[in-house]
């Protein structure tokens, strides 16, 4: 889909002759003319690596089935995020993920219009629905209600059983191993620890503070001792800005989106980032057994065998000290110059810092 067009690199690239060919070239549209774009950039502060547009279409007629507004996915202007986010493959996973595996997942993800992608050049436009006029997208920074952390954990939990150790993992070359991602990354940490800690050293436990020089080799030998653990499909950025909660009469009550980061890895994986980085420090801590044992409880009603309670714990627990490096990682190379970057990697950071802590994680790492 998409091979033939040039692919936009920034907003003003997105005109009417251009999107009028996308919309054709995927039979959205047949006889309608795109006769003016207006654009709106969404998304600032929101974590995300590259642009979101809303994109508002004027047509020459009506036509069924036009849209009245899209979604546009594009590439970071930023050289950093643009080489961090080609270092992880995050564009191109998003974009096999839009024209290959959409239509297996069980959770509701927007509609893909027009995806167009050329690797080499780290260049890529996602054309998706707006699901803005169907549901309410989640925030972050405000954190959720304890109902909506249960319809999250509960479709995790589904979309994880229908994935669990499936022999498609290993057949699809766009989704590796979380651990060899990981691994990947690490190979910044180094040149990440000062960075990180000069930013945010104020808001680390001594103990993080002094883990964190060689903790890198360290997360890589724990990880290599639960590579034979049972894995599955992980969003890898399952967070309430990714989500569109649906409104009455929508057809859906939880839209996921964003999916540049998924992975054949440990199912806490993502409930462990969804928990320390969505619901404050007091809530998870009043809860978090009960949504953990939800979580584990659904998973066995839904097929998954050979799965312990003691296990899903201390793959929890873990995922706990691998997100903490990731964090450096991230810290340290993207843009948190705007106030709401700011304030949501430091709402993060905090919370991650609590839920370490309280389950004293750093212990899973062997000295």
């Amino acid at each position: 889909m998409g091979d033939m067009l040039p692919i936009p690199q920034r907003a003003d690239d997105i005109t009417p002759e251009w999107l009028t060919a996308a919309l054709r070239a995927a039979s959205t549209i047949h006889d309608a003319t795109v006769t003016h774009v207006a654009h709106e950039r969404l998304a600032e502060g929101a974590g995300f690596v590259g642009q979101i547009l809303r994109v508002t279409p004027t047509y020459d007629r009506d036509e069924p089935g036009a849209p009245a507004t899209l979604i546009a996915k594009l590439p970071s202007l930023d050289d950093g995020g643009r080489t961090l986010a080609g270092m992880y493959g995050l564009y191109e996973r998003e974009y096999r993920f839009y024209t290959e595996l959409a239509p297996q997942i069980a959770f509701r993800t927007p509609r893909c219009y027009y995806a167009a992608g050329d690797a080499a050049a780290v260049s890529y436009v996602l054309l998706l629905e707006d699901l803005s006029a169907t549901g309410a997208v989640g925030d972050q920074v405000r954190g959720c209600t304890p109902e909506q952390a249960s319809l999250a954990l509960q479709q995790l939990a589904l979309h994880h059983a229908s994935w669990w150790d499936h022999p498609q993992l290993t057949q699809m070359p766009f989704i590796q191993p979380g651990i060899d991602l990981v691994n990947a990354g690490l190979t910044t940490y180094p040149a990440a620890v000062p960075l990180a800690i000069a930013t945010f050293g104020d808001r680390m436990t001594p103990e993080i503070r002094d883990a964190l020089p060689d903790m890198g080799p360290r997360i890589t030998a724990m990880m290599e001792q639960y590579r034979d653990r049972p894995m599955t499909l992980t969003h890898g950025d399952y967070r309430l800005d990714n989500m569109f909660f649906g409104n009455e009469g929508s057809g859906y009550d939880l839209a996921v989106f964003d999916w540049q980061s998924p992975s054949q890895a440990w199912g806490a994986y993502d409930i462990a980032y969804f928990l320390y980085g969505n619901v404050d420090i007091e809530t998870r801590r009043a809860h978090e057994m009960e949504a953990l044992r939800t979580y584990h409880d659904t998973l066995l009603a839904n097929g998954v065998t050979g799965y312990p309670w003691e296990q899903c714990l201390d793959d929890y627990v873990s995922s706990l000290v691998v997100s903490l490096a990731i964090w450096i990682i991230n810290a340290a190379t993207l843009d948190t110059a705007n106030e709401r970057g700011r304030e949501l990697f430091t709402i993060i950071f905090d919370r991650l810092v609590a839920a370490v802590t309280d389950h004293n994680a750093l212990s899973r790492l062997s000295a």
